[in-house]
Order: C-alpha cells, then structure tokens, then sequence
C-alpha cells in the first residue's frame, strides 16, 4: 500500500498534468483543403460592396460580446444588415427594471449598429426560457419571449418571427430574401404553444417551401439550431470530458449521445425538426442555411441547401471538430460575413477572435456565387418586410 502522502502527490501530479492539457487544447482551425484554401482569389475592393449581411450567433454573454463587439464595428457601415441568431440573452430577469443584466446585454447587441445598420433578433432556446430549472432543462414561457420582443423593438431593432410564431417570416435586404424561423418551437411542449394555436408544422412547411420558390436570387434561412453541427450539439466531446470526473464525465457524454436534451441532433424532436426543414428545402433549395446554437464557427457543404453555416460564437467558445462535408471549422468565439458584390457575386468571411479578444482579419474566405442562376442588383430596394401571417 502506497503511504498517504504519495498517494496525493500522485492525486496533485495527475491534476496538474489534466489544467495543462486542458490549456493546451483549444480546438485549433479546421481547413478542408489546408489553411490556404479559398484565400488566394477572394479579393475586392470596398467599392465593390453593395451590401454586407453579418451573422452572429449566441451573443448572449455580454462579457464575452464585448470583444466580438469591437470588431464587429470595424467592418459595420450604412451597408450593413445584422441577424443575431438567437440566444440573445443567457440571463432571464425583469427588462424593465433599472438594473437589468439582460436590458444591458440586449443593448449593447443594438448598439453595435448604431453606424447605420439595420438589427434583427432571431429567438433561440435560451430566449424562451424563464428563470429556473437547470442547465439542460429549463421551463420555457411565451411570456419570456414576448417581454424579449416588446424591448427589442422599442429600442428599434426587429424580432423575427413574432414571438409564438414558428414563421416562416421574410425580411428583404437587398437582392436577398431572408427567410427566418423560430426552431425552438418544434421543440416546444404542446402547453407552450399558445400564441397561434391554428399553427401546424404542415402549415410552417408549405409556406416555406412557397417562399424559396419565389423573389429574389438570393434566399438565405436564418434559425437559432443547425441543420448540422460537429460540436456538443453534434455529439463531439472532448476526450477530458470524460475525466470531469472520471466515470461520471463518460456517463454525461454517453446521455448526450443518446438524446438526453433536445436540444441536441441526438435527439428524436431535434432530428424530426431536421428533417421536416431538409424535405421541405429539398425542391428548391437556399443558397445559404444559416444558424448558431453551437457556440463555434462552421461553414459545411450541404445536401438541401448550397452552404450550410453554423455562426454561434458571438459569445462564447466552443470544442468543435470536422465531419465529411465540413469545409471549415473553429471553436474561437467570432462572427460571419456575406458580402454582396458588383457582377452578382457573393463572397463568404468569416472572423475569429482569439482567447486576448484580438481578431487579426478573416479566418476563412470563400465565394458563394458560383450556384447563382439570376442576377441581383443594386437598386433594388435595400430592405422591407413581409412577416407571414400565421397560418396563412
């Protein structure tokens, strides 16, 4: 039997030696082709911008806003339009009261397009839920989304769909329609669905599918959950996690995998929303399907939609890692660009901030035109709405 005290400078050497992997394991960028792929040629002159979508996910943690932030308004003018896709707020306390952690956070994501652009909120799970229950399973209110809307659009920034609805509902934003959808609520309970109680997912996917058939060349979807993700959402863990503790790190890793909350792909409701949206993109599918949820950077190849994105590190970091239609990925906290140029192109940048809070230029660049079979122009009209009435 070993004496005591070397029993705990093993316990105190394993330990030690579990902080410095844990340190040295920031998931490193994954790049297809190399580190170099896709940057050669996407270049372009700022007078080439017609217009500039930027689409930041899970912004919610205002600490951890606060240096995405301060990039994000080195790249925002008058020709931007910005989509936060869901997650908005992580703290769930009275909007209305002077001292407001989630007031502050929500403001401070408004703020950053006070250069002249236009803000639009996107729900997510988070912005559903109420104050209570735990981490994967908290009570989710109408009430709380509701509160979220009547302050985000007093403060003049939009909420798309309305909150209760599923959408889908339509901003149009230059020679791009974007179609948006609320995809916590097919993970609802049937007792939260309250607000469009005519509402059938029958009904959400006809009038999806209706609009990806007509207006402009360019349709973006725009969600909080991805149709695919290769982070914890997707299943990937970490090998440490199976060390915090040992055991019981396995067994956490085991339930995600097998579905313990919907809110990951692993589940039966998240892989019946999947699903029911890739059938109902299959006949005419967007250029682009756009999400956060996973707290990392991912652009894949996609099977009913050109380019599916994963943007939700407006916030926090993340371990991703790579499946078999992964072009990129990058578990930094960060955002996502498109830019809309002369001679119908589209260019696709993504930017990383690393754990100092600098962001040294884009991390990823590619083009996303090459699929586009009409043109769009600069004089169309560079923004409207047409939020679709539910159950129309």
């Amino acid at each position: 039997m070993k004496p005591q005290g070397s029993f705990q400078a093993d316990r105190g050497v394993f330990f030690a030696l579990l902080v410095l992997a844990l340190c040295s394991c920031a998931t490193r960028p994954y790049y297809r082709d190399g580190r170099d792929e896709g940057f050669g040629d996407v270049s372009f002159s700022d007078e080439e911008i017609l217009q500039k979508i930027i689409l930041v996910g899970d912004g919610g943690d205002s600490g951890g806003f606060r240096p995405v932030a301060r990039h994000l308004a080195t790249i925002i003018d008058e020709r931007s339009f910005l989509v936060y896709l869901g997650d908005n707020t992580y703290v769930h306390d009275d909007l209305s009261a002077p001292e407001s952690r989630s007031a502050r956070t929500l403001l401070a994501q408004i703020e950053v397009g006070d250069a002249g652009a236009g803000v639009l909120f996107v729900p997510g799970n988070h912005d559903w839920e109420e104050a209570g229950g735990f981490a994967l399973s908290h009570p989710m209110s109408l009430d709380a989304l509701m509160d979220q809307e009547k302050f985000l659009v007093s403060h003049g920034a939009e909420f798309l769909p309305p909150a209760g609805s599923p959408g889908p509902s339509v901003r149009l934003v230059g020679g791009v329609k974007i179609i948006v959808l609320d995809t916590q609520w097919w993970l609802l309970p049937d007792d939260v669905r309250t607000a469009y109680p005519g509402m059938t997912e029958a009904t959400v996917l006809r009038d999806l599918d209706r609009e990806l058939q007509t207006g402009e060349p360019v349709k973006i979807v725009v969600a909080h959950h991805p149709l695919e993700t290769h982070g914890k959402h997707g299943g990937y863990f970490p090998w440490y996690t199976h060390l915090l503790p040992p055991v019981l790190g396995s067994l956490y890793v085991l339930a995600r995998n097998l579905g313990v909350t919907d809110q990951d792909i692993s589940s039966e409701m998240n892989r019946h929303l999947v699903g029911s949206l890739e059938r109902a993109m299959s006949a005419h599918p967007p250029l682009i399907v756009a999400a956060g949820h996973e707290h990392a950077l991912q652009v894949l190849s996609g099977e009913t939609a050109n380019f599916v994105l994963v943007s939700g590190g407006g916030s926090k970091a993340g371990e991703v890692s790579f499946g078999e239609r992964t072009l990129f990925s990058d578990g930094r906290r960060g955002f996502m660009v498109l830019y809309l140029l002369t001679g119908n192109r589209v260019a696709l940048r993504a930017f990383s901030v690393d754990q100092e809070g600098q962001c040294l230029g884009p991390s990823y660049s590619r083009w996303l035109s090459g699929t586009l079979t009409s043109s769009f122009s600069a004089d169309l009209p560079s923004s409207g709405s047409l939020p679709m009435n539910p159950g129309e």
